[in-house]
């Protein structure tokens, strides 16, 4: 994510909403026929996901102004 950041950084809003789908999406699709261990299992990677897209988004919002590690050109100095 650092090398591109400008172009990758709503990545980790999208790790967010595919861990929150993970988490529900044995009773959207399958309804009631989910197993016990297959719920368990989603829900398990679902929140793993989830918090690792939360602290991709977390990083991704302290980079401050200019984002992207970019310099910003220097100003001149006094002229003398």
């Amino acid at each position: 994510f650092s090398s591109a950041y400008e172009r990758t950084h709503a990545m980790a809003w999208t790790a967010c909403a595919i861990g929150a789908w993970t988490i529900i999406s044995p009773w959207v699709v399958a309804g009631d026929m989910a197993t016990t261990r297959s719920v368990v299992n989603n829900i398990i990677v679902g929140v793993v996901a989830l918090l690792c897209g939360l602290a991709m988004a977390a990083a991704a919002g302290t980079r401050g102004e200019g984002g992207g590690g970019r310099r910003r050109p220097a100003s001149p100095g006094p002229i003398s």
